[in-house]
């Protein structure tokens, strides 16, 4: 679907207008509001994204009948790759996405709405990783790795990104996220931070 449409004023709007990369966060949240009501998209963590924190996803389409929210859990813009499968009997791979969710609200204006979702996710984010998210693919149990980044040149750190990522194939051109294998076997999981937000790293 690519719907494009030149607005009275002249502006052209399409579905890129609808758009956030994995680096900027906004994943957390995004939907849709009217005079009375809103539907928004919430997830507290992008850590299933294959090879973020640079890819672009699509997260709105506006057709000529209705709005439309889109959960893009695997995108190939920038560069990106199709995710590659093993097979599950020989390797025992599996994968979880999300955990992602719909809230409804609805009373007040546009701002109102707004204001309401962020208090969700803010909630939502407080609770991560969630403790009733009993799956072997989803470790409860997260460590931290922090550091100092210092390049020997002198040139500043400011706006670094520091990414975390297995040994092989390298970061850019992963595809799979946080997989698992059979446990307690972590087989494919990255993590980044931007220097000028503190260096630290979530990991399983």
């Amino acid at each position: 679907m690519d719907a494009t449409f030149r607005l009275a004023d002249g502006r052209v709007v399409s579905k890129y207008d609808f758009t956030h990369a994995i680096e900027d966060g906004g994943f957390t949240l995004y939907g849709w509001a009217g005079s009375q009501a809103g539907v928004w998209w919430i997830q507290a963590s992008g850590e299933y994204y294959g090879s973020a924190p640079f890819r672009v996803l699509l997260t709105s389409h506006q057709t000529a009948k209705t709005p439309v929210i889109i959960w893009q859990a695997h995108c190939t813009h920038r560069g990106g790759s199709e995710i590659e499968f093993p097979p599950g009997r020989l390797t025992g791979w599996r994968k979880i996405y999300g955990p992602a969710f719909v809230y409804l609200n609805s009373g007040g204006d546009y701002d109102d709405l707004w204001n309401d979702a962020k208090k969700r996710v803010a909630s939502t984010l407080e609770q991560w990783p969630f403790a009733w998210m009993a799956h072997e693919s989803f470790p409860l149990e997260r460590g931290q790795v922090t550091g100092q980044l210092a390049f020997d040149d002198g040139t500043a750190a400011a706006d670094a990104w520091v990414i975390l990522a297995p040994e092989g194939t390298h970061w850019s051109r992963g595809t799979r996220g946080i997989t698992s294998g059979p446990a307690p076997m972590v087989l494919d999981i990255s993590a980044w931070s931007r220097f000028d937000r503190g260096v630290t790293l979530l990991l399983a």
